[in-house]
């Protein structure tokens, strides 16, 4: 008559790993953020009614994204979440009834925010009628600043169907208080149009609101002696300020007051190029906006046609005399968001403004000479960017994510992040998550989560010691004997967007293994201890040296892809303790990106494989 199921979870870490604390009576269900399981679930009369309820209570201190599903329940900082509903499906024949309603209630920190919605929906179906009716109500108080905005949004639809027509209809609501929570329209990016000759003197500026002169707006004295007819003269022309009216030649140069992101398609009237580097975004802290220049088109004031040739119309991104236009070299000062771009129309050159100068710009940082001085010389490669083992943070079941924890250097800064889960491939099959672990729990086995742990010694890679990594994770399953030992698993990781030139670094031990006590290092390298866990550093292999098959005294490396081989590199010192980059005669190993199988020559109780650094071009 009754079914009532109470899962329960929650996760207390160390200090120190970077994961976050959550306790959970029941979950939603969102496994794409890391939460699993079911509701609390009553269930009434099983088979016939069908009533079942449903609850959840989650508190997170990493925030709480998509809360029951709805992005629009979306919570940052320590977050609690709350969800309930009911499901009624019930048949008799040809009639049905169903109908549901959940509640949904989230708070978070950062910022503070409370938000609420109740959500109904039902239908009836009569056969020869059918009536559906749903409904939602959601509140949302806000801070911003010192106040709290309050918004209520609502929207009730109904739909009657008949045998030859349907009537529906709905209504909406929306109430708000204190601040407005929708973002202002941002203001027009453009500041102004100069009207520039040749010398990039401004001569006139564009207007929206002064007619076009149908006289000369400069009036000359008759007699620049006389001082009445200087004045006279002066208070009958407009200045450069209200002067539209100005020689063919003219240059047009559009000013803009933050970057804008050259959008205008190809075969555009007007084809500048890609805008100068600049930071995309441009606002205060807690509100920015990005720009894009869709079109820029001229039209002939006799009739409004668009002037048209056979060639796009010459148009430039003019050079500031404040830096280089590329944004390289040490001392090259690099742009600001509060630093607009100037777009000039019908000319090429976008030095011309070195002509007003005495010097011709020389000792300026964005002086031309410089830049024609180095036009040829080749521009500097993306600086080497790094995401360490040491940082991952949880992103899922048994996924983790590496990103990086200091700005990537520049002139072009490598900006990526590293996803990595352990994951199973048969034929086209991929399996990964929940399946994954309902696969090797049918086997009788069981993952153990990789962690953040201590290197055996310290590592070093690009100039950092590196003492913790990543523990990739393992299945733990008994063996022969009863006793349980810890199996290696497949484990990817994928970058979130392509790179060039990848490497990556592995430390590969002998170890304790998950959870048990760690033995001693003293391994020399050629399979050789006192009893405790045994580092293979591969002494005795010739470098510069491509091999289809590593065979060492306990174990062999071979590639899973047929085509694949092993390199051999000599780039550690491992002469020097702890190790350094450098050259002393022994191999290191560099594995291809498809993979490789270790096979080991007898049991062992475990292996640890420590990434220690992920780089890449």
């Amino acid at each position: 008559m009754l079914e009532v199921k109470v899962p329960f979870s929650g996760f207390f870490p160390y200090p120190g790993t970077g994961k976050k604390v959550y306790v959970r009576i029941g979950s939603d269900g969102q496994t794409a953020y890391g939460r699993f399981g079911e509701p609390v679930t009553l269930k009434l009369l099983p088979g016939t009614i069908d009533v079942q309820a449903w609850t959840y209570l989650m508190i997170e201190e990493g925030g709480l994204p998509c809360l029951g599903g709805d992005p629009r329940f979306t919570f940052d900082g320590f977050a609690v979440g709350f969800g309930a509903g009911f499901d009624i499906r019930w048949a008799a024949g040809p009639i049905k009834l169903e109908a549901s309603a959940k509640v949904l209630i989230g708070f978070g920190t950062a910022p503070l925010l409370l938000k609420g919605g109740i959500f109904v929906r039902g239908e009836l179906d009569l056969v020869v009628i059918s009536i559906s009716a749903r409904g939602e109500l959601i509140l949302e108080a806000r801070q911003i600043g010192n106040d709290i905005a309050i918004r209520i949004d609502g929207e009730f639809c109904g739909e009657v169907d008949l045998f030859f027509f349907s009537i529906s209809g709905c209504v909406g609501v929306s109430f708000d208080f204190g601040p407005n929570m929708t973002p202002p329209v941002p203001p027009s990016p453009v500041k102004g149009i100069s009207l520039t000759d040749r010398r990039d003197r401004i001569m006139g500026v564009a207007s929206k609101t002064l007619p076009l002169a149908a006289a000369p707006v400069a009036v000359a004295p008759a007699d620049p002696a006389d001082e009445a007819q200087v004045a006279e003269a002066a208070a009958a022309s407009a200045g450069i300020n209200g002067n539209n009216t100005v020689w063919p030649d003219t240059a047009p140069v559009i000013h803009f007051v933050h970057y804008v992101e050259n959008a205008m398609p190809g075969g555009s009237q007007f084809t500048p190029g890609p805008t100068p580097t600049q930071p995309k975004w441009t606002g205060s802290s807690q509100l920015k906006y990005a720009y894009r220049l869709d079109s820029v088109v001229l039209k002939k004031r006799s009739d409004g046609t668009v002037v048209a040739g056979t060639k796009p119309l010459q148009s430039v991104w003019t050079s500031t005399p404040y830096r280089q236009p590329d944004a390289s070299g040490g001392s090259n000062p690099l742009p600001s968001e509060h630093e607009g771009p100037n777009l000039k129309l019908l000319d090429w050159n976008p030095w011309a403004w070195v002509v007003n100068m005495s010097n011709g710009g020389a000792g300026q940082p964005g002086a031309p000479a410089d830049t024609v001085g180095t036009i040829c010389d080749p521009k500097p490669q993306p600086a080497r960017a790094c995401v360490l083992g040491r940082d991952a943070k949880r992103a899922g079941l048994n996924k983790v994510r590496l990103r990086q924890q200091t700005p990537a250097p520049g002139p072009y800064p490598s900006r990526f992040f590293v996803t990595g889960e352990p994951v199973i491939r048969a034929g086209t099959a991929v399996i990964r998550g929940k399946p994954l672990m309902t696969l090797l729990g049918l086997s009788g086995g069981a993952i153990v989560p990789g962690a953040v742990v201590d290197l055996p010694f310290a590592a070093h890679e690009d100039g950092q010691s590196l003492t913790r990594g990543y523990r990739l994770p393992a299945l733990r399953r008994a063996v022969a004997g009863g006793t349980l030992a810890d199996l290696p698993l497949p484990w990817e990781g994928l970058f979130d967007q392509p790179v060039t030139s990848p490497s990556v670094t592995l430390m590969i031990c002998d170890a304790a293994g998950h959870g048990r006590p760690e033995g001693g290092d003293n391994g020399d390298g050629n399979g050789h201890d006192d009893g405790g866990k045994v580092c293979d550093d591969f002494r005795g292999l010739k470098t510069r040296n491509n091999v289809t098959e590593l065979v060492r005294q306990r174990f062999r490396v071979t590639p899973l892809q047929r085509q694949d081989t092993l390199t051999l590199v000599d780039q550690l010192d491992s002469s020097v303790d702890p190790l350094v980059p450098g050259r002393d005669g022994s191999a290191e190993v560099r594995l291809p990106d498809g993979g490789v199988a270790i096979r080991f020559a007898s049991a062992v109780r475990a292996v640890e494989l420590h990434w220690c650094c992920s780089a890449a071009r």
